[in-house]
């Protein structure tokens, strides 16, 4: 492994004393919201989103260099065998914490 990066939450996403929103743009934060509506949504909506984004000539204008090579590069390396690891992803993302030995 060469480099790794990590996509983190302050908390979790149902925390009732967080503003998991808070400073998030309005696109963002109603993809985070519809993605409750689970699998069936993320695999007919959010996916070929994602895939006709990374489509675009450049999706990340705003991001330069390393970083954005990075971003796509594992972007793109994410869906590349059909939905089923970005599914598992998104809706992990909308669900409760719960560690092992709290179950």
């Amino acid at each position: 492994m060469t480099r790794c990066a990590a996509e983190l939450s302050p908390g979790e996403y149902t925390a009732a004393d967080l503003d998991f929103f808070a400073g998030m743009s309005p696109d963002r934060a109603r993809d985070w919201q519809l993605t409750e509506r689970g699998e069936a949504w993320v695999v007919e909506q959010d996916y070929p989103e994602l895939v006709a984004w990374l489509d675009k000539p450049d999706p990340l204008p705003e991001v330069a260099g390393e970083l954005r090579e990075m971003l796509l590069h594992g972007f793109r390396e994410a869906v590349a065998n059909g939905p089923c690891g970005f599914v598992d992803d998104a809706l992990s993302l909308v669900s409760a914490w719960v560690s092992r030995s709290m179950r």
